[in-house]
């Protein structure tokens, strides 16, 4: 049996957590849940059915799932062009929470701030790589 709630109002612990969110809201769990495990998050989709698709695959594999809305989703769920699907198993829940909190600490921010300028670390590694050139040609 499938038994739904928002967290805030729910009085059990659930086995997993579904996260709706666009891409730049995705990326951040993404990051969190790399942030101590390191690699890469592979998905795996079939597009159809997101009942079989983000839920059942997160409780069997007891790993993060990400997946895309299904028809069913969109047609009578409102679910929009640019909305993933993060399915997290409750277990990982405060491992992600952390990841993400670390992340934000290093700078990783959503939403994601538009920058004009080249940022400073890219501007010195120019001159670092340039120096190093004429150092090389100079021999």
């Amino acid at each position: 049996a499938i038994v739904s709630g928002a967290l805030g109002r729910i009085d059990f612990e659930p086995d997993l957590v579904l996260i709706w969110g666009n891409s730049a809201q995705i990326m951040r769990i993404i990051q969190g849940y790399l942030w101590k495990r390191g690699g890469r998050v592979k998905m795996s989709t079939f597009c159809d059915g997101v009942c079989a698709d983000a839920i059942t695959n997160a409780i069997i594999t007891q790993d993060l799932q990400i997946s895309f809305p299904c028809l069913g989703d969109r047609r009578f769920g409102n679910a929009t062009d640019s909305d993933l699907i993060g399915s997290i198993p409750f277990d990982m829940v405060d491992e992600i929470i952390l990841g993400m909190e670390k992340t934000h600490k290093a700078g990783t921010r959503y939403p994601i701030p538009f920058q004009m300028s080249t940022p400073k670390f890219f501007v010195k590694l120019k001159k670092q790589l340039d120096k190093t050139k004429r150092s090389k040609t100079a021999k």
